[in-house]
């Protein structure tokens, strides 16, 4: 029998201090959970002019209601930030492809 099989097999028997010996080594294999999952929602973003309704539902949950920490709302800003550029990023490649094709620029 394989370490994961017996780890398995002590998990399911009632016997407590196995289950404290199986939850230590797991948690030393995997690692605690660094972040909690969290149930924000923000709101959607269709291009790069919809950035101002999540970051304002990141501020409001963070600073108001509490409901997410400052860290939660920097990382989640982040991503609301780096989304935003790639949606310019392609508004502005869509535009330039139009501008070149209105010059005979295109390929």
């Amino acid at each position: 029998m394989g370490p994961a099989a017996r780890f398995r097999g002590n998990a399911r028997q009632g016997d407590e201090r196995r289950q404290r010996g199986t939850r230590l080594i797991v948690t030393r294999l995997i690692g605690p959970r660094r972040h909690r999952a969290s149930s924000f929602a923000l709101p959607p973003l269709e291009n790069a002019a919809d950035v101002a309704p999540p970051i304002a539902a990141i501020i409001a949950a963070a600073a108001a209601e509490g409901a997410i920490s400052t860290a939660e709302a920097c990382e989640m800003s982040q991503v609301v930030e780096r989304y935003a550029r790639a949606l310019a990023g392609e508004e502005v490649e869509a535009h330039l492809q139009r501008l070149e094709g209105a010059c005979g620029l295109a390929e």
